[in-house]
This record gives C-alpha cells, sequence and structure tokens, in this order.
C-alpha cells in the first residue's frame, strides 16, 4: 500500500500509455486508415515508375530527333557552302610554298593557257583582223568581177556558225592583234562587210591580246625570273574569279541561244553582247585596306571603248563595310559589258549564283538605239553599258591550308596567321 501511495502518479501515466496504444492498434484495423495506407502506397508506386520509365519519353524523343535532324542539315548546308566555294588550284605543289622553281614555272605555262580559254568559253571574239578585211576585199573584187561579167553576184554575209576567237589556241599574247578599222561612217566597204561576217559568227565580243585585253591578267606572263608565290596566289584566285563571271555569262548567253534557230546564235540576239573589262581589284583587308592585285598593261579597255562616257570598273569601298575575318577573305572586282537592257538584272542573277558574289555597286548608261560602234555591231534591241562591282567571300577554312603565310598575314586578321 505503501509503494502505491509512493508511486501512483507513475503508474497512472503508464496506465494512459497503454490504453493509447490499445486506441492506437485499433484505429490502425479500421477500414478507411488501412485503405488511405493503400493508396499512398499506390502513389509512391506510380512515382516510382514515372521515374524509371517516364510518361513524356515520346516528347524527349521527338526533340532529340528534331534536333539531330537540324545537326545533320546543318552539316549538309556547311560542306555545300564549302564545295561551291572552294576551287581547286592549276596545279599541285604550288601552295602554300611552291615544291620547286620548275613547278613555278610550269603554273605560269598553265595559268596562260586558262587564260585563254576564257574567250573561248564564251564563243567570242574580237572585231575583224586585218586578215579578214583582205577577205573581204577580195569577195567584193570577185563579186564586182562576175557582176561585170554578167553572173549572179553572192549574196552578203550570211549568218555563219560560231566561230572560235581569232587569237589561235596556245598562241603567245601578242599573237594576230584585232583591226584598228575605222567607224561605221568612215569604214570601207570591205571592212564594214568584214564587221558583220564576224559579227554574225560569234555569239559575243570578248579580246585578249597582248596590246588589249578585257580580261584581268597577272604580270606573271610577263617576268622573265621565277614568280614569286604571292604572285602566283594572285593570279590564282583572279582566275577563279574570271571563271565564275564567264560561267556567269555563258550560261545566259546559252540560254538565249536555245531558243533561237542556229542561224540567229549571234551578237546580235545575244543578252551580253560585249565584255569590255574584267577588273580583279584585291583582298578587303582586316583593317579594311584594300591587298592589291597586280594586272598587266594590255588589262583593261578590251579594244576601242564605247563613245559614251565608259568609264570602266574602278574601286570603290563597298557599302556592306565587310572585312576580311578568321572566316571569311572578302575579294572585290567589277565589270563592264555591253548588255541587251532587259538582261542586266539577269546578269547579276547569274553571277550571285556562281558563288558567294553580292552586287555592291551598278551604274549604267543606254546607248543610242541601233548604236553600232565602228567595228562591233550590237543589233537592233536596246542596250546599255552597264558597269557592276561585286565583293566575293572566300571561305578560310576552304582556303587557308593553301594561302602563303606572307598572304594570310596582309589580310590579318592578327589571330587568324599562321
Amino acid at each position: 500500500m505503501q509503494f502505491l501511495k509512493a508511486h501512483w502518479i507513475l503508474l497512472a501515466c503508464g496506465l494512459v500509455a497503454l490504453l493509447a496504444i490499445g486506441l492506437l492498434a485499433l484505429g490502425m484495423t479500421r477500414t478507411n486508415v488501412v485503405e488511405e495506407m493503400n493508396r499512398r502506397v499506390s502513389e509512391a508506386s506510380e512515382i516510382d515508375s514515372l521515374k524509371s520509365s517516364p510518361k513524356n519519353e515520346d516528347a524527349i524523343n521527338a526533340e532529340l530527333e528534331r534536333r539531330r535532324k537540324f545537326e545533320e542539315e546543318y552539316n549538309a548546308a556547311v560542306r555545300e557552302a564549302e564545295r561551291i566555294n572552294k576551287r581547286e588550284p592549276l596545279r599541285t605543289g604550288i601552295f602554300p610554298v611552291p615544291a620547286s622553281d620548275q613547278a613555278a614555272y610550269n603554273f605560269q605555262e598553265l595559268y596562260q593557257d586558262k587564260l585563254y580559254e576564257l574567250p573561248r568559253a564564251l564563243l567570242a571574239g574580237g572585231p575583224p583582223t586585218p586578215e579578214e578585211v583582205q577577205d573581204e576585199a577580195e569577195r567584193l573584187q570577185e563579186a564586182k568581177r562576175r557582176k561585170n561579167e554578167g553572173v549572179e553576184p553572192d549574196e552578203a554575209p550570211a549568218p555563219g556558225t560560231t566561230a572560235t576567237p581569232s587569237q589561235p589556241p596556245g598562241a603567245a599574247p601578242g599573237t594576230s592583234p584585232p583591226s584598228e578599222a575605222p567607224g561605221t561612217a568612215k569604214g570601207s566597204e570591205a571592212e564594214l562587210r568584214a564587221a558583220i561576217r564576224k559579227a554574225r559568227n560569234i555569239r559575243m565580243y570578248a579580246e585578249l591580246t597582248a596590246q588589249r585585253s578585257c580580261f584581268h591578267i597577272s604580270p606573271i606572263v610577263q617576268v622573265q625570273r621565277v614568280p614569286t608565290v604571292e604572285e602566283m596566289w594572285e593570279a590564282q584566285v583572279g582566275l577563279w574569279v574570271q571563271q565564275d563571271v564567264v560561267n556567269a555569262i555563258r550560261k545566259l548567253n546559252d540560254e538565249a541561244a536555245e531558243q533561237l534557230p542556229e542561224k540567229d546564235r549571234h551578237v546580235e540576239f545575244m543578252p551580253v553582247k560585249r565584255l569590255l573589262e574584267i577588273r580583279v581589284f584585291g583582298y578587303t583587308g582586316a583593317a579594311g585596306q584594300l591587298v592589291h592585285f597586280s594586272a598587266s598593261a594590255a588589262a583593261g579597255g578590251g579594244g576601242v571603248a564605247p563613245a559614251t562616257r565608259y568609264r570602266g570598273p574602278e574601286y570603290r569601298p563597298s557599302l556592306t563595310g565587310r572585312k576580311g575575318d578568321e572566316n571569311f577573305d572578302v575579294i572585290s572586282f567589277g565589270l563592264a559589258a555591253v548588255i541587251d537592257q532587259r538582261d542586266v538584272l539577269r546578269l547579276v542573277d547569274r553571277i550571285t549564283r556562281e558563288n558567294f558574289y553580292q552586287l555592291t555597286s551598278i551604274q549604267y548608261d543606254a546607248l543610242p538605239p541601233g548604236s553600232d560602234e565602228g567595228v562591233y555591231f550590237y543589233g537592233g534591241a536596246p542596250v546599255v553599258l552597264a558597269t557592276m562591282n561585286f565583293e566575293g567571300y572566300m571561305a578560310r577554312k576552304a582556303y587557308k591550308e593553301m594561302m602563303p603565310p606572307e598572304v594570310l598575314r596582309e589580310v590579318g586578321p592578327p589571330g587568324a596567321r599562321p
């Protein structure tokens, strides 16, 4: 009894605890509690299932597939851009350092041969040579003799098939220079007939001789020493640009020729009637400076210049403000041509399609109707003298391994030096 009196508080607390445990056990056996616990277990299992096999897996996979396709298309576009932009050099073993002096001389010869292919690709020629004028004079004498004898004279010069340029294949610059025949008003009958005959046997006018050329000619064709690698690089880049321009003109004229009968596939009916000049000015360096490309004295003018305010291509800083950097080298060039005025923008379009080229300026003068200039005959279509400037973009990635170290240092930027 004495024990109960001394410890009744502890005994009472223990009894309460036992009752609470009993009631808790009884409560946990109730149906609603069991159901709640089962629901929580089910939710936990569902969360574990989502963690191991997400319900948004299809969305994730779709996004990954979209990303994969984008990367594929982007890489394919980059490869295609490099393919379009890149050009192969005339020969291996030249850039960035020539393998030998003989290799440099071989490059010099190949470059000259490729220059002569430019007018041939255009099926072009110059005005009649003195020999062609003499041949026409002899035809006239024969016609007069036949007339005096009562024989039916030959017809006027008939349209002929398209001929190759008067410059013979492989000939050195300076052979067979074009005639300096006077203009229509002053020319002899033989000269005029020879000019008509020549116009009807070529697609367009484009000249290449030592005295004058409508193409940009590197001075390496004239040097009597081993050309430097920098000179050869300038010649190579200038040739690439001119080949692209020539391809654009040829495609435009060929497209027109396909729509004409054979007898009319000559200057009179072509969009581009005469190429006066292509000039490759040079690189626009990282500092905005012009890294000038030299040209021989024969380059420019393309023969007798039109009487109507002929200016020729001149270098002008581009309004785009683009400069060379570690991604692209910027090359500037210009051309002047006599074009059917309806086809000016078509020619611009053709040139820009050939490579990464952009028109930066254009100016033109309308030539008077029927403005045949002496020995150059353009036909009856309205023509303009158009002068255009372009800039091109050469992917540094595609060309850096070929570019001579001296050229890389000059065009910059400093971070892109070898």
